[in-house]
C-alpha cells in the first residue's frame, strides 16, 4: 500500500516540511521528488502518474481489439444502431472472439476514436 510520510531530512534541508511516497510494507521510497510540500500534493502527483498511466494503456490495447475484430465491430454497432435484440455474449461466440474487456469499455474507447 502506498503511502505519504513526512521526511524529516527534506524538511531540514529546505526548512519546511517535506512528504515523501513510499510502500508501508517495505519502505521503499516510491517517489520523492525533492520532496511535496503537502501529503495531498504527494497522494495527487502519485495518483495522476500511475492510474494515467495504467489507462491509457489499456485504452491502447482495446483501440488495438477493435482493429483486429473490425468484423466484429461492424455487425455489434450495425446491430445496436438499428435497435435490434443483441446479445454483444451470444454474438462475440459466434465470431469466435475473446475479450478481458467489458462491451461498455470497448464501446467508450470506440467513441473516443478519431474520425
Amino acid at each position: 500500500m502506498v503511502v505519504v510520510i513526512k521526511d524529516e531530512q527534506l524538511s531540514q534541508k529546505y526548512g519546511y516540511s517535506r512528504f515523501i511516497v513510499i510502500d508501508d510494507e517495505t519502505g521503499e521510497i516510491l517517489d520523492d521528488s525533492g520532496g511535496y510540500r503537502s501529503k495531498e500534493g504527494a497522494y495527487g502527483a502519485w495518483n495522476f502518474r500511475h492510474k494515467t498511466k495504467r489507462g491509457i494503456s489499456k485504452e491502447n490495447k482495446i483501440k488495438q481489439w477493435i482493429k483486429e475484430n473490425k468484423t466484429f465491430m461492424t455487425v455489434a454497432l450495425a446491430k445496436e444502431l438499428y435497435a435490434e435484440e443483441c446479445d454483444i455474449k451470444e454474438l462475440m461466440k459466434e465470431y469466435n472472439i475473446v475479450s478481458e474487456y467489458t462491451w461498455g469499455d470497448i464501446i467508450e474507447v470506440w467513441r473516443k476514436r478519431e474520425v
